[in-house]
């Protein structure tokens, strides 16, 4: 899966995840044929620079995760970085990790501590060759989330979002309880209010939020325990189709490694982090 079909399913299935039950007197259709375009403009987009972050706020609390970086194809050749920065509480650490990938080669710098790089040029030939032949995309259509939206609204070239929470916790409930039992304990999410605002400039996409007001429950060691709980997530895109180069290091120090020592090293850092 390339970048532009990566960012096109994060976008839908945080805007279907949001989305609720229709009052067709508050739908603009005007605002959702413009989110329509900047939908469906993402395989035009051939290169870009983006920063993206999660932001989640509970009591006492507030942790984010930011990513920056860019994507270029050029001459059927896939190009991008990825840094991520870490705060919590007033805490940052930067570019804890980062990820490049160059000439069909991923390089992964783990806290500047462990810096590894593999060759996935056959992961990719083999993925290729088990893909089902390839169908045309219907793409991303505005009669389909019509039925989940409360209201839709333009502000220019902003499209305003407004999603029905009764309506959302319905559709998260199954996956909620699924997912928490095949972790070995029992979780329920209460929805409060869910948005997203999305700004399309010359057909693309430059920038989209989509906020969660939540109630999230769980047995602890035999207790039921409730935590309110913000979270924000945000993407935005720049220097669209400009053909901008992305800034590499020089990979020196990059040892070869393969799958299952990266998964080891992406393991320890995220257990470093926990502690």
């Amino acid at each position: 899966m390339n970048m532009k079909k990566l960012t096109t399913l994060l976008l839908s299935a945080g805007l279907l995840f949001s989305m609720a039950a229709c009052s067709s007197s508050k739908i603009d259709d005007d605002a959702l044929t413009l989110l329509e375009t900047g939908m469906n403009h993402f395989e035009k987009m051939e290169s870009a620079s983006y920063n993206a972050s999660m932001d989640v706020k509970i009591p006492d609390s507030n942790a984010s995760i930011a990513f920056k970086g860019g994507y270029l194809e050029k001459d059927n050749k896939l190009n991008f970085s990825l840094l991520m920065d870490v705060k919590e509480d007033g805490e940052k650490a930067e570019e804890l990790i980062n990820v490049y990938y160059k000439d069909d080669t991923a390089y992964i710098n783990l806290m500047d501590l462990n810096k590894m790089k593999i060759d996935v040029s056959d992961l990719l030939d083999q993925a290729k060759q088990s893909e089902p032949a390839e169908t045309k995309s219907e793409g991303f259509k505005k009669e389909d989330i019509k039925p989940f939206l409360d209201k839709a609204s333009l502000d220019g070239n902003k499209v305003k979002l407004v999603l029905n929470k009764e309506k959302l916790d319905a559709a998260m409930a199954d996956e909620i309880k699924k997912q928490s039992e095949a972790a070995g304990y029992d979780m329920t999410m209460n929805i409060k209010s869910a948005t997203a605002e999305v700004t399309v400039k010359d057909d693309f996409i430059e920038d989209a939020v989509i906020d969660f007001v939540m109630t999230v429950s769980a047995d602890v060691d035999g207790k039921k325990e409730s935590i309110d709980m913000n979270i924000k997530l945000n993407i935005s895109f720049s220097d669209i189709n400009q053909n901008k180069e992305i800034n590499f290091p020089d990979f020196k120090g990059y040892e070869e490694t393969d799958i299952m020592s990266l998964i080891y090293g992406m393991s320890s850092a995220a257990g470093g982090l926990e502690g």
